[in-house]
């Protein structure tokens, strides 16, 4: 399990991953008065087995597909009947293209008032990459229609806690910014509908390697700043490492008068300044 649980083998085969996890029933030591213990916590684990193989018959209709930069495939599919999540919340999906058996976990962008479900996938390994080439525009001329997922979940507790505090710092880095779309999305609607809600400023921190790696995040944050209209949210992007022939433009974050986008780059401040507009601000 150890083994198959590394990052290596993880990306070679994940179907190993998944089944050499389940050998955890192995490791119990049975006692004579085990089942005491075993029986309620098993009656809820066939409970969520049960569920699961029920929303696991339905096929999903995917309604828009858009290969990005960076190896990011952007998927919008239709939301289930039902289907109740919470911002930062995580699905385990399955294309009928690549067999119904095998299913991966992502975590939604899209934010729980929007009538679509929506994921950014980066190709990583043999499954995510086939998975962008069955959703390339050749694949859809020879297919005519996208092919269909299905969908577990929704998992995982949703980093809710920004509700508790006035002010909240969310930080996330590399494609671990992921949940935090879903959660400012979710942050700012709530709050241009006059949601009762505590936190009144959030600072959104993201570091990154390389500018390649938010160029599809540009998207969803110029999408949060439209419906911002208190000016709840302020994003700074940290990039820690820059090519010698850097241009931030590539990036498509072009901010209005009010932008407060921090961006630094370790000891190219002077470069990074004289590429961006004078409302900026950059940090070296």
């Amino acid at each position: 399990m150890y083994v198959f649980a590394s990052r290596y083998f993880r990306h070679i085969s994940f179907r190993g991953f998944w089944v050499t996890h389940y050998l955890y029933v192995l490791l119990y030591v049975l006692e004579p008065r085990f089942h005491i213990y075993l029986i309620p916590p098993a009656l809820l684990f066939l409970l969520d087995k049960l569920i699961s193989l029920n929303r696991k018959k339905v096929e999903i209709p995917v309604v828009k597909a858009e290969l990005l930069p960076s190896g990011v495939t952007y998927l919008e599919f239709k939301r289930p009947q039902n289907f109740v999540y919470r911002s930062g919340q995580w699905v385990r999906v399955a294309c009928l293209a690549l067999g119904t058996d095998e299913y991966h976990p992502f975590t939604l962008t899209s934010a729980p008032h929007e009538e679509t479900l929506r994921l950014h996938i980066r190709a990583v390994g043999p499954w995510t990459s086939k998975l962008r080439e069955s959703y390339a525009p050749e694949s859809l001329e020879q297919q005519g229609v996208y092919p269909k997922l299905y969908l577990d979940g929704p998992f995982g507790e949703g980093h809710q806690e920004w509700t508790n505090f006035e002010v909240s710092v969310l930080v996330g880095g590399g494609i671990g910014v992921t949940p935090f779309a879903s959660i400012l999305k979710d942050l700012v609607f709530k709050s241009s509908v006059k949601f009762k809600i505590q936190c009144k400023k959030v600072y959104f921190i993201w570091v990154t390697r390389t500018q390649k790696q938010f160029e599809w995040v540009s998207d969803i944050i110029r999408e949060v700043e439209e419906i911002d209209a208190q000016e709840l949210v302020s994003v700074h992007i940290y990039i820690t490492q820059l090519p010698e022939k850097f241009d931030l433009r590539t990036t498509m974050l072009v901010r209005e008068p009010r932008g407060d986008v921090v961006i630094c780059g370790l000891g190219h401040a002077e470069q990074v300044q004289a590429e961006l507009s004078p409302t900026n601000q950059v940090l070296g």
